[in-house]
């Protein structure tokens, strides 16, 4: 019998959240895992899987509670209420893919140096609002660029009026991880608010 691959993702906001949730329900043989520290706050509530009721709660355990109330069971991996730090992760043994949906650049490091030492493929999700319209980028095995950049950004995860864009997205990463896992495909995408897709 093939081994179950499994699957750790960073991050249980916008992008992460939805693509766990996507997994579980796609394929039930994946054992998907997710780690992230902070709380939901009612502002997420507008692109993340949570609810009202789980404000104030841990993400990754208002996560495990919103799939199990969605499937009736409780997911096969461990969703964790922790932080990246330059040391690592001393939860997982193995992993087939590591999914870094940080949105700051220490983390992203970190991810990637994680990745390195447990020898497996990461898969670099994430926004950006340019020119007051969003887009998405996925990227394998891709370094985390450094940034100088100080201003004020806006947050694509919190705006109302782009969740749809954002559910929508993450059923395209959900895609492209599926493809990775049952064909080894790998494509680097960019994702235009439009919805169009380009390789790059």
């Amino acid at each position: 019998m093939e081994k179950r691959k499994e699957i750790l993702i960073l991050g249980l906001g916008a992008i992460g959240s939805n693509v766990a949730k996507n997994l579980i329900l796609a394929d039930e043989n994946l054992i998907i895992n997710g780690i992230d520290k902070d709380r939901v706050e009612k502002r997420n509530l507008f692109t993340q899987v949570y609810r009202s009721r789980h404000v104030g709660q841990p993400k990754a355990v208002a996560f495990q509670m919103e799939i199990a109330e969605k499937t009736g069971m409780q997911p096969h991996g461990k969703f964790i209420l922790t932080e990246l730090k330059k040391s690592g992760l001393d939860y997982f043994n193995r992993l087939d893919l590591i999914i870094d949906c940080f949105d700051n650049w220490q983390s992203r490091i970190y991810a990637q140096e994680y990745a390195e030492r447990m020898k497996c493929n990461i898969l670099r999700l994430g926004f950006d609002f340019i020119n007051d319209k969003p887009l998405a980028t996925s990227l394998w095995n891709h370094k985390p660029e450094d940034s100088n950049y100080k201003g004020k950004t806006i947050d694509v995860c919190d705006l109302q009026e782009w969740s749809y864009w954002v559910a929508g997205v993450a059923g395209i990463f959900t895609g492209e991880v599926l493809n990775f896992i049952r064909r080894k495909s790998q494509r680097d995408l960019l994702i235009k608010n439009n919805f169009q897709i380009v390789e790059i």
